[in-house]
């Protein structure tokens, strides 16, 4: 555009780009994106969810969290894969990796129907990796529990049992044990 208008002027740069952009229309598979904002899309797709899925409450909260990361004046195009990696790293400051990887589950569908909307071409989150979570938790049975558990176990466990229960050793590392790894 620019080196077919330096002959010219301002106007004929302006009718080279309404002739390119009016043969970007005629081609197929090629449209022109509508504008939408992230609140705004953030509202649609609430609209949608509240529809489709069973859990738009969840998405709701989620959609604010968004929101507020990126304003809800800011652009939906301008959303790119190096700001989702910061909204990960910021979030991650705050909640665990699984709350992250809903947050970031949400927003990769909700850039899906963005484009299937008409808003981008392309999701931006494609490539953007959740994050490995660690969902072990650690608990300790309550001395009540230990006791009926003790009760209810049949005669050859519950020396099983209140050893595991006393030193903290793996089953491994009862069923492997010799009077000879003993020190009484």
């Amino acid at each position: 555009i620019i080196k077919k208008a330096s002959k010219d002027n301002r106007r004929g740069a302006t009718r080279e780009l309404a002739l390119i952009v009016s043969e970007m229309e005629l081609k197929p598979g090629l449209r022109r994106l509508k504008k939408t904002t992230v609140g705004k899309m953030c509202e649609e797709y609430l609209g949608y969810a509240k529809v489709n899925h069973l859990s738009w409450r969840a998405d709701q909260s989620r959609l604010k969290t968004l929101v507020a990361f990126w304003g809800p004046h800011t652009e939906l195009e301008r959303i790119a894969s190096r700001q989702i990696e910061r909204f990960k790293a910021s979030r991650l400051e705050k909640v665990k990796p699984a709350t992250v990887n809903k947050e970031i589950g949400l927003l990769k569908h909700l850039l899906n129907m963005a484009v299937e909307w008409g808003y981008l071409y392309e999701n931006p989150a494609r490539k953007v990796k959740p994050l490995r979570e660690n969902n072990m938790r650690l608990r300790y049975l309550a001395k009540e529990e230990i006791n009926r558990l003790v009760a209810s176990a049949s005669g050859y466990l519950k020396p099983i049992i209140t050893l595991a229960v006393n030193t903290g050793m793996r089953r491994g590392e009862i069923f492997n044990l010799e009077w000879s790894h003993v020190d009484l």
